[in-house]
């Protein structure tokens, strides 16, 4: 389900105040699509950060957060029973207290070595850990105005 594009069988509520998604989300969703995409941008406004108590979802699955949001507030995703996998980026620095509270199915997906690997294990929560995608570049050119330097480190 792509988070702007809701259909009648679903009332969604949200606003943004500086990129803090903060005003609770209901759904109730009827269709077998039961997936939630975060968008990175919100009328404009990046989306940073997820606000306390922003969602109630009964019946959503899966949600992916985008890798613009580096915190989750407190009980963010309360009561989202149905809730089975959350895709929590490397950006994500700090998560509040009880976000998955009654989220007993959960399983959280993330890098090695990220805050969600952390958080996951200190809350005994399930956790896999997403591959790293390694990125080749076979080729690129330059001008002379901007020589490489052998060695040069390219961070994407």
């Amino acid at each position: 389900m792509n988070f702007k594009n809701a259909s009648a069988d679903e009332t969604l509520e949200f606003k943004t105040d500086n990129g803090t998604l903060f005003y609770k989300i209901y759904i109730d969703y009827s269709g077998e699509d039961k997936e939630l995409v975060i968008p990175s941008e919100i009328d404009g406004k990046s989306v940073t950060s997820i606000g306390n108590s922003a969602f109630s979802c009964s019946s959503l699955k899966s949600i992916t957060i985008p890798n613009s949001v580096t915190s989750i507030g407190d009980i963010a995703f309360i009561d989202c029973s149905s809730l089975r996998s959350i895709i929590i980026p490397n950006s994500v620095e700090s998560i509040g207290w009880l976000v998955f509270w009654h989220c007993d199915n959960l399983t959280i997906y993330g890098y090695k070595n990220s805050y969600a690997e952390t958080y996951a294990n200190e809350c005994s929560i399930s956790f896999k850990e997403l591959s790293s995608q390694n990125l080749t570049i076979e080729s690129f050119t330059t001008d002379k105005a901007s020589p490489q330097v052998s060695g040069t480190k390219i961070t994407l």
